[in-house]
Parts: structure tokens; sequence; C-alpha cells
């Protein structure tokens, strides 16, 4: 696939401090959610995955390690030292979501399409929108884990019962 990067589009650093800083975002955010993932996937079956905005590569690793017969690809604007350690069952490469180029290079379906935090490299929420859809098996799951503010909460907790605010 072409790369479709241009460094003044992206606002975010994209240094040592950065990847340290994302690296720890993941670990926090897997800890307080419960894992990789909210979808109710069947993972009984060779999932194919699409991670977008895949940055450090943490979470699409872990995906791999975790589903060895998943095949999971991911792609972010910009190349990372981690993507060396994928395992052969993860694919990643260097593309802009933004870009009319990446889509139709995805060629199959995806079982499950995930993101997360990737506002800042969305530009065009619908057609990023109806791209996912294009892209996932009908019937299957698209998860993005944006942030809300003002936060919310799936579930009615008090502070006083909240364990990670303890």
């Amino acid at each position: 696939m072409a790369n479709t990067y241009n460094p003044k589009e992206y606002i975010l650093p994209t240094d040592e401090p950065e990847a340290y800083r994302l690296n720890y975002q993941h670990k926090l955010l897997c800890d307080i959610s419960g894992g990789l993932y909210r979808a109710p996937l069947d993972e009984s079956k060779a999932l194919r995955v699409l991670d977008i905005g895949c940055g450090t590569t943490n979470w699409a690793i872990e995906f791999a390690e975790q589903y060895p017969n998943a095949s999971v690809h991911g792609f972010d604007m910009n190349e990372s030292n981690e993507w060396e350690a994928a395992p052969s069952n993860c694919h990643l490469w260097v593309a802009n979501l933004e870009s009319e180029e990446t889509w139709p290079a995805l060629e199959d379906a995806f079982d499950y399409v995930h993101s997360r935090f990737i506002t800042v490299g969305v530009k065009d929420w619908p057609t990023f929108l109806a791209r996912c859809l294009d892209n996932v098996t009908p019937g299957d799951w698209i998860e993005l884990q944006e942030l809300i503010c003002p936060a919310t909460c799936e579930v009615n907790v008090s502070a006083s019962e909240s364990s990670f605010l303890r």
C-alpha cells in the first residue's frame, strides 16, 4: 500500500515520550474496561480484524497474541518501532484513514473493526463511518472507543462503589 502520510496532517507528537504516553494509556484502558474490547465477538472462529489508527500497535499485537487464529490488520499515519514485535498474524502498514486509496486496498471485509481515540484524525465522520460499515461483514462488529465530553458511564455506579476510583 502506498504511503499517503503527510506530516502536516498529524497534530500530535510522534516522539518517544508520546509513545510512552500511548502505551501507558493502552494499559490503563485495558485495566479499566476489563480487556482489549467490549464487542461480543465469537472467539471460536478465526477472526479477520482491522485496527484503525493502530499507533504503537499494542492493541493489535496483544489481540493477535491472544487469538493466534485471527488475522489482525492495522494501519496508522506513522510507523512505530513497536511494529517490529508484531507476530506473524499481525499485518501493519502506514496509511491515512482519510485517504481514498486506503479503503479499497483492504480487499476483504472484516469480522471486527476497532479504533480508539482517533478523533483528532477524523475530519469527515459520516464518510469514516460509512467506510467502516463497508468493510465489516454484515452482522459483525465495529467498536469505536472515543472520549465523550462530558464523561458518562454505562452503568450507574457511585464513586464509593467504583474500585478504580479508590
